[in-house]
């Protein structure tokens, strides 16, 4: 699936910087024009966080702790572009959908991970993922073959992290929980800076690129088997943390008005010192510190560029 109609309809505005001051260059055109770019590609994602026994950080220093591990997800959507000389604006809208995965989750009586008295080991299959993406930028010609493009990111972004069981297990197995269908979902907006750095050779685009940010993290999840605990909200986490982005791709012209392209990105995401809220059915809340919530993702996506003016 190339993309789907549910992306398409969106028609975000994303800028691929294909242009140059180098008049007979082919990924050169200095009009006003707009580029539709349907993609889809594979990710591997990898998500942790664990909580102290108090706000303060008390023994045990580490008291839980849950990592997703090894998500393969499929993700599709498109970009668009508009851009006028060397000014742009640009967005996305990209979809993800779990394959594989897996999830443990680890209970600790002393400091420092020791002493464990519970480890459960599920599977992370459905999870899925949602982000939204606007870009500002400049290009700046160095030469005729090497542009500076510094940018201006915004993005946000929906994630579900699923807790079922494996799937190699069935009912009659001892390690089957019935009816677990738990759930972690983040929103997890970030904002900051990018540069990009891109050399023209004949009818290729060679693009690399680095930014960095900050985050601002709202999480809660959903124990659906804990009788103790409240539905859908069991807990609640937030707090603020930072960002780093780094990519590389190549495009190669097809025609004066398409290209095709791939892209290998990673993007870093590490809070500390956040907040965790326990909602428990009696109506007590348990407040402990959230040590922290670390998540990165490896992603390679392949897709076309369209020109729709020129």
């Amino acid at each position: 699936m190339f993309c789907t109609k549910r992306s398409i309809s969106i028609l975000l505005f994303f800028i691929y910087t294909l242009n140059s001051t180098a008049q007979d260059h082919p990924y050169v055109n200095k009009e006003v024009k707009t580029i539709i770019s349907p993609i889809n590609g594979l990710s591997f994602t990898h998500l942790q966080f664990n909580i102290a026994a108090t706000k303060d950080g008390g023994t045990p220093n580490i008291l839980s702790e849950i990592i997703w591990k090894k998500n393969l997800m499929y993700h599709y959507g498109v970009e668009s572009s508009l851009f006028y000389g060397q000014f742009n604006l640009s967005s996305s809208l990209i979809f993800g959908t779990g394959l594989s995965g897996d999830v443990t989750d680890t209970d600790y009586a002393e400091d420092n991970r020791t002493s464990p008295f519970f480890e459960g080991k599920y599977s992370s299959r459905t999870s899925s993922m949602k982000s939204i993406k606007i870009n500002v930028g400049y290009q700046l010609n160095v030469t005729k073959n090497f542009i500076i493009h510094p940018s201006f990111l915004l993005n946000l972004n929906w994630k579900k992290f699923m807790i079922l069981n494996s799937s190699h297990l069935n009912e009659s197995d001892d390690k089957y929980e019935l009816g677990l269908k738990s759930y972690y979902k983040m929103n997890d907006p970030n904002y900051g800076a990018r540069l990009n750095f891109n050399f023209l050779l004949d009818r290729f685009l060679l693009r690399n690129y680095f930014g960095a940010g900050l985050m601002n993290m709202r999480a809660y999840g959903n124990w659906n088997l804990r009788d103790d605990l409240k539905h859908p909200k069991s807990y609640e986490q937030s707090g603020n943390g930072w960002c780093l982005d780094i990519g590389s791709g190549i495009d190669f012209k097809l025609s004066s008005l398409s290209t095709m392209f791939i892209h290998y990105d990673y993007h870093y995401q590490n809070l500390k010192n956040g907040d965790d809220k326990l909602y428990r059915n009696d109506n007590k809340v348990l407040v402990t510190r959230l040590n922290e919530n670390i998540f990165h993702q490896h992603s390679i996506m392949i897709g076309a560029n369209f020109s729709l003016l020129r």
